[in-house]
């Protein structure tokens, strides 16, 4: 299912960039979904990350503690997009988010991060 970056693909991507919270894996997937679908959603949802790094200390925070993790340091820019490009394609799962959101870096949040 594709959708729009109508109301529902705006409150999905919403729901992803609720930083902090925790979310559900049924939340995770709709906005995965509403991500792999739009690519005018994904760039959206992107340069709010980058908004939200800048501007929010404890998403930095969180951010920057990703990066040491997988030993390197990234513009927003760079950071924002290799993360929300690779939660529409897939590659990352609730479980990764949600330990990113508080700056516990996975295996498969080191990997996208380090851009592989």
């Amino acid at each position: 299912m594709h959708f729009v970056t109508g109301k529902r693909g705006i409150l999905a991507a919403g729901l992803l960039l609720l930083g902090g919270c925790d979310m559900t894996p049924e939340k995770f997937e709709a906005t995965r979904t509403a991500l792999e679908g739009s690519p005018g959603l994904v760039q959206h949802v992107i340069k709010t990350c980058e908004a939200d790094y800048r501007s929010n200390p404890s998403e930095r925070h969180s951010a920057d503690a990703i990066m040491r993790a997988a030993g390197v340091q990234l513009s927003p820019e760079v950071l924002c997009t290799r993360v929300i490009a690779r939660i529409a394609k897939g590659k990352l799962t609730v479980h990764d988010y949600n330990s990113g959101g508080r700056g516990q870096a996975t295996p498969a949040m080191i990997a996208v991060v380090r851009g592989r």
